[in-house]
């Protein structure tokens, strides 16, 4: 099958001027910003980059970091908080970004959101749009759920995270396959590879053609 090696995502961690075009001549046909963290954090430069993106014909997708639930930051007031930035959701690609997290003052504090404040949030964002956002995570939706299967993430098209060769990915048991692999965080020894004309970017591979993903970019 085809393999497609041409998304990206990105956050205000790159804060160099982006132009979407050249981007787009680098050969890349999709990317994935950064919108929300939380149920108040709000990326700055999402709203700027998904105009220019989009004038430049490129796929626009977000995604939100999702953070453990508090009276005020419950998965679904985290789904508002992020669909309220993300702004009309029509041909947009949405996302959980499912990983471990903490505080830089409290490093051995887990602040990661549970399985309960993924499935509220995936609820409340199909039940506004009327379809499951992406679930991106690796090693995290692993560790947490074991050999259980997650049945609300598992309905969604899984976005790996793993740098690591093929044959050594390990797929948590809701899923029998990855949609999307994120197979680099643009470091030298997590198999970077730099876009020419930018550097090295968080990359991902589709496991189709530009046409299927189309297909599925916001479906």
């Amino acid at each position: 099958m085809a393999r497609l090696d041409s998304i990206v995502d990105i956050s205000h961690h790159q804060d160099q001027a982006i132009d979407f075009a050249k981007l787009r001549d680098a050969g890349i046909v999709a990317v994935i910003h950064k919108a929300t963290q939380g149920a108040q954090f709000k990326d700055k430069l999402y709203d700027q980059r998904r105009k220019d993106a989009e004038q430049a014909g490129l796929l626009w997708g977000a995604y939100h970091f999702g953070e453990e639930e508090a009276e005020s930051a419950s998965g679904a007031a985290q789904a508002k908080h992020f669909l309220d930035v993300v702004g009309d959701p029509t041909d947009v690609f949405l996302c959980l970004d499912y990983e471990s997290y903490t505080h830089k003052d409290t490093p051995n504090v887990s602040h990661t959101m549970t399985v309960a404040g993924a499935r509220d949030f995936l609820d409340a964002v199909s039940q506004k749009v009327g379809r499951l956002p992406f679930f991106y995570s690796g090693n995290t939706i692993r560790e947490i759920l074991g050999h259980a299967k997650g049945d609300k993430p598992g309905a969604c098209h899984l976005w790996l995270a793993a740098y690591v060769d093929e044959d050594k990915l390990k797929i948590q048991e809701s899923w029998t396959a990855w949609t999307l692999w994120q197979y680099t965080d643009g470091k030298k020894n997590n198999n970077g590879k730099p876009i020419p004309g930018f550097g090295p970017w968080d990359r991902s591979f589709f496991d189709g053609t530009q046409q299927e993903l189309e297909a599925i970019w916001a479906k």
